[in-house]
């Protein structure tokens, strides 16, 4: 399974407005991150600007729901806002 997103500081986050690092920086940590909590995830750098990152998210079909959660935990865990560009 794959899906491409776009990622940037959540507007509406203690900690994306805490953080000292560029969004792009916080969402590769939190990419890294939640490719390292399962076998079988995966991700792309497409694009990647300092208030934006651009990437393709791959994961086992069988890990779609815990890849999800984590994904959604993960982002709140460091204020990120993500969009989905194409799945």
């Amino acid at each position: 399974m794959e899906a491409t997103y776009g990622f940037t500081h959540s507007l509406d986050s203690l900690m994306a407005f805490m953080s000292p690092q560029r969004a792009s920086t916080d969402a590769l940590r939190a990419i890294s991150h939640w490719a390292s909590l399962a076998t079988g995830r995966s991700f792309e750098q497409l694009h990647l600007e300092d208030d934006q990152l651009v990437v393709k998210l791959r994961w086992e079909e069988a890990d779609t729901y815990s890849a999800a959660t984590d994904l959604n935990n993960t982002c709140l865990e460091f204020g990120l806002h993500r969009e989905l560009i194409n799945h």
